[in-house]
């Protein structure tokens, strides 16, 4: 009690100028809980008098908790040629409330907001250049945007972070009526309080405790409530547009990005000519052809152009020799139709969390391009960006989602392949021999396909020393591991990785008193058992299956057998397959271990979790399992 009237005496005296917000001690502890920072105020105004203005003002006052929290400070601003900010401003506060420094546009740092793969970008980025000296502390800033494009508006997530609580956070948007705002709401809870009428959309939120991540949860922009929006009628670099559809959407992105792009020289029509004149098929014409772009170009980021969505002319690919994925994707489009070979350019949210583009809500979407190419026997797709991608394999970067295809009839949503459970396979094999000291000396081999190829071929490009780094982070629970004449081999024609090494490890075995125990599974053991959840509150999200198979055959040393083996295991669930066995030679020197492991891609409910962490820890229990050995 006398700490408590201590405390609200020293908050009485503080002086005038300090900021109630600001006051760490005043702040709920609800929003303390599980977060690194508190965003105590947002407001973020959007308004579109007319088809070709935006102003966005965003007035943000964050406070940061500890250092964990300083990703979920933002306060940074994104401009380029059709974005000015037109307003910078921030305030530092102490833990008091009290101002310690303030920053104007000037003292914001102005830099490129791309990375050195990007040859061309006119995105740049104004930041508050801020080191605390302590925490908490808060941070109000303000930012104005305003352009001439508004044919993009941003999405509104209630969450942008995860252990990030919320006070207070509201979004209006006032546009011209005849421009037709249209909006989609995710609100599976009703947490948003929202507003809607003519000429004006508002959301208001307020109280929202922080979110935590979940093993195997959704990915956060997916899971949180959000609002997407977009202007039936808009403006986009001087070009106007009208679409309320993803038809019309794709029709005038195609009229407007892409038609007449496709022109190429008439010698580069005789190469390819020549190039395909012998192909048994359509197929093989498309397969030689993106085998030629990608021996003759290179990826380089370039973000140019219309809002950086319209690709550099093909003409200009072929002679420069590089593009990013507009323009060799546009690029690879032009040299199938010399062939007579129809391609679509296809718009996709890429990046191994599958996101789709949404086929509710026509909006400007995705972050990569990639080229799907309907021959009459199947559909051929291509990475574009890629010298090393198998021909027709997209990998976990864009693989089994929804994508738009721009074609002159409008645009049309389609799914990228699928890799199953029965593609994604890895194949382990070994054959090794124990010593009396518990040493091991052998030989393993692996073959990978599907995701499990995409996963693993780019140990092909690491040198030497790199890739004994990466078995020993692989191979991390054999302690003492050695290894000697590593070979691997990619074939692209067949999607197939292989590996093959010389292995020997120290201590393989460990002593009690004269046994010795020997792990069984030597080379493959899945170690990811996910920690209790005893509250869950988000489903369970396998994105991607795979298959293992395994066989590892032990010599056993001269002066030892067998005194115990496990038994054998079989355990099938919704989740996956888990299966071994242990089989002994008839003179007892030889054990073979023989392991099927199968995680099934799938979405369970949160009540299920506990299920599904019981089945991958009994996986981990018997890839852990062990025989006992005793003198002869």
């Amino acid at each position: 009690m006398r700490k408590h009237l201590l405390l609200m005496a020293l908050l009485v005296a503080l002086p005038s100028k300090a900021q109630s917000d600001f006051i760490v001690a005043l702040l709920d502890p609800v929003l303390k809980e599980k977060s690194n920072s508190v965003l105590l105020y947002e407001n973020t105004l959007i308004d579109i008098p007319n088809q070709n203005s935006i102003t966005i003002r965003t007035q943000r006052k964050m406070m940061v908790l500890n250092k964990a929290g300083m990703s979920d400070l933002k306060a940074f601003v994104h401009y380029d040629d059709s974005r000015k900010v037109k307003v910078a401003e921030a305030i530092v506060y102490d833990a008091l409330g009290k101002e310690i420094e303030r920053f104007r546009r000037k003292d914001f740092l102005d830099m490129s907001a791309v990375d050195g793969g990007t040859l061309y970008s006119d995105d740049r980025v104004m930041v508050m250049n801020y080191s605390p000296k302590s925490y908490p502390f808060s941070v109000e800033f303000v930012f104005e945007v305003v352009s001439d494009n508004t044919a993009f508006i941003p999405p509104w997530y209630l969450h942008t972070s995860y252990y990030s609580s919320i006070k207070n956070k509201s979004l209006e948007i006032r546009y011209q009526q005849e421009l037709e705002l249209r909006n989609k709401v995710h609100d599976p809870d009703g947490v948003m309080n929202i507003t809607e009428q003519p000429g004006l959309f508002k959301i208001a939120v307020e109280q929202i405790p922080s979110i935590e991540p979940e093993p195997y949860g959704p990915i956060l922009e997916e899971m949180v409530p959000n609002v997407k929006f977009a202007m039936t009628r808009f403006n986009l670099e001087g070009i106007r547009g009208e679409a309320g559809d993803w038809s019309a959407f794709g029709a005038w992105e195609y009229e407007n990005l892409l038609k007449g792009l496709d022109e190429l020289p008439d010698d580069t029509r005789q190469k390819i000519a020549q190039l395909i004149a012998d192909a048994p098929s359509e197929k093989e014409k498309v397969k030689r052809i993106y085998q030629y772009v990608q021996d003759n170009t290179r990826y380089i980021s370039v973000q140019l152009g219309i809002g950086g969505l319209r690709p550099y002319p093909a003409s200009e690919v072929q002679e420069m020799g590089y593009g990013d994925c507009k323009g060799l994707t546009n690029y690879t489009m032009a040299l199938l139709k010399l062939a007579g070979i129809k391609a679509y350019y296809a718009e996709v949210y890429a990046g191994p969390e599958k996101r789709d583009i949404d086929p509710e809500f026509a909006s400007i979407q995705g972050n990569h391009v990639i080229l799907n190419v309907p021959l009459e026997e199947e559909e051929i797709w291509l990475e574009c960006t890629s010298q090393t991608m198998p021909f027709n394999f997209l990998g976990d970067f864009t693989d089994d989602r929804n994508v738009l295809l721009l074609t002159p009839e409008g645009g049309i949503m389609k799914r990228t392949p699928k890799y199953s459970e029965a593609d994604n396979v890895l194949v382990t094999k070994g054959e090794s021999y124990l010593a009396a000291d518990g040493g091991l000396q052998g030989a393993v081999s692996m073959s990978a396909t599907g995701i499990q190829y995409d996963s693993r071929q780019g140990i092909e490009r690491l040198d030497m020393e790199d890739k004994i780094k990466m078995y020993k982070r692989y191979w991390g629970y054999i302690n003492n591991l050695s290894l000697q004449d590593i070979q691997v081999e990619n074939n692209r024609d067949s999607i197939q990785f292989s590996e093959d090494m010389k292995v020997a490890v120290r201590d393989y075995g460990s002593f009690a008193g004269d046994k010795m125990i020997v792990p069984l599974n030597s080379f493959n053991r899945y170690t990811n058992s996910p920690k209790r959840d005893k509250d869950r509150q988000q489903d369970v999200v396998r994105d991607r299956g795979f298959l293992d198979i395994d066989e590892f055959v032990l010599h056993l040393p001269e002066g030892y057998k067998i005194e115990s083996v496990p038994n054998d295991i079989s355990e099938k669930t919704t989740y996956g397959i888990y299966e071994t066995s242990v089989e002994v030679s008839e003179d007892g020197g030889i054990v073979t271990f023989r392991r099927k492991f199968q995680l099934n891609q799938g979405k369970y409910p949160a009540a299920e979790y506990n299920a599904y962490r019981s089945f991958i820890r009994k996986v981990a229990r018997g890839d852990n399992q062990k025989m006992v050995l005793i003198p002869n």
